[in-house]
């Protein structure tokens, strides 16, 4: 079973590199915006995703199963939001637009659950 320490633990983890991915477009990767993008919201916040779900899964108890997927999802659904429209704001004087495309929630979520499925094979 995880313990509450281990299972906040894991979480701090995607939050420093959710984090670390935005410091860094804001940083130095606005020169690059479309490989920023495409390196970033298609292979490390899924790669990300998937190994945190594995190891809740490996260890944790079942409400933690069930709603880990959720909150990844919805962390990699809000990344292009708080990164390219927030932009856009700050550049053009905008107001924050609507909802963000739901097809960073497809990625995340499909990244979480096939974590979760490889974590709960190699727990038995």
């Amino acid at each position: 079973m995880l313990n509450r320490k281990s299972f906040i633990r894991e979480i701090i983890i995607y939050l420093f590199t959710w984090l670390m991915t935005a410091i860094i477009f804001w940083t130095i990767g606005k020169n690059d915006t479309m490989g920023y993008a495409l390196m970033n919201f298609h292979i490390v916040l899924p790669v990300i995703t998937f190994f945190i779900s594995m190891m809740v899964a490996k260890s944790g108890s079942t409400h933690q199963i069930y709603l880990i997927p959720l909150f990844l999802a919805l962390m990699v659904w809000f990344a292009p939001y708080v990164i390219f429209d927030l932009l856009n704001v700050m550049s053009f004087n905008k107001s924050l637009p609507y909802i963000p495309d739901r097809t960073g929630l497809g990625i995340g979520l499909t990244a979480s659950v096939l974590g979760i499925i490889v974590g709960l094979i190699q727990k038995k």
